[in-house]
């Protein structure tokens, strides 16, 4: 059993274990959720390392192969939710268009990676502003989609998530779309969602606590059939004044975590719908308005929506 950690949008921390033939071992992402390089990062690096070591040192029966991958939320640009609810009517973002026109700039340059990238690649071009206006969402969403666990490590934002991260978050609004009003991607019941895992990170302790930064991502990420399996509280961690022992001691709870999140998504096995989402939003699908769900059906389905986020 081999495992590894590479980077996705730029050359992060790596694990002993190299590369895997696609397919052949599961998938665990650690995104770093701040829009800096900062704490977060530096968390991230070391959940991803931990992670990627802790298949190969486990001493009980052998385990599936996990490869592991470090994912920047900076590195993506991600355009926010214009809040037109036309993905409720056809089942794909209207913003996608400009994404993908962003993503071939950015290979047209010799480097598909992140937004900036893209920008540099076609700065120059007539048609640059238009293209590269769409940020790179389509990659992050197919990074998440690839996953068979994920493990966010972000900060806390006034009790909540940073605006790039709750950006993100509400890009998914188009799953939620394509789940309840249009009723194309039935959910998943808890024990085959894939495992979540959020790690929040804080140098002071915000009176109001984190909970709303947890609960912003278990609500969108649900939507990508990600169920919260655990969370891991890093505050107080490289605070001004704070003694190099004790950020050397959350360091190592993160790996420790990161770890223990590994082998058990090992364990697990398999997301069954790995993909699919990515697929159809790459084939262009959309919905014509005769395979649209009458009004009545379309509202029960919404109405499902609280009783599932409540399961």
């Amino acid at each position: 059993m081999t495992s590894g950690a590479t980077g996705v949008g730029g050359t992060l921390a790596s694990a002993p274990g190299g590369a895997h033939a696609s397919g052949s071992h599961l998938r665990l992402g650690v995104l770093a959720g701040s829009p800096n390089a900062g704490n977060c990062e530096r968390l991230a690096r070391i959940a991803a390392v931990a992670a990627g070591r802790a298949t190969d040192e486990a001493s009980d029966a052998p385990m599936p192969s996990v490869e592991v991958t470090l994912a920047r939320l900076r590195d993506f640009g991600v355009v926010p939710c214009r809040g037109c609810n036309a993905c409720a009517r056809t089942g794909t973002c209207v913003l996608f268009d400009g994404e993908s026109r962003a993503r071939a700039c950015g290979a047209a340059g010799g480097d598909a990676g992140a937004a900036g990238a893209a920008g540099a690649a076609g700065a120059g071009r007539p048609d640059h502003a238009a293209c590269c206006a769409g940020g790179n969402f389509l990659d992050l969403f197919a990074w998440l989609d690839s996953l068979d666990a994920l493990l966010l490590v972000a900060p806390v934002y006034f009790a909540g998530p940073p605006a790039q991260l709750k950006a993100a978050l509400d890009r998914l609004q188009f799953l939620w779309a394509r789940r309840y009003p249009l009723g194309l991607t039935p959910a998943l019941p808890r024990e085959l969602r894939r495992p979540l895992s959020i790690a929040v990170v804080g140098s002071g302790g915000d009176p109001f606590g984190h909970d709303a930064l947890v609960t912003c991502a278990r609500s969108a990420l649900r939507m990508a059939d990600f169920e919260l399996a655990d969370t891991l509280e890093v505050i107080g961690y490289r605070a001004a004044g704070a003694d190099p022992a004790a950020d050397e001691g959350f360091e190592a709870r993160v790996g420790t975590h990161a770890a223990s999140f590994a082998r058990r998504v090992a364990a697990r096995g398999p997301f069954s719908r790995r993909g699919q989402a990515n697929a159809a939003i790459t084939a262009g699908t959309t919905i014509t308005a005769s395979a649209l769900a009458t009004p009545s059906s379309r509202a029960a389905r919404i109405g499902s929506d609280a009783r599932e986020q409540e399961l």
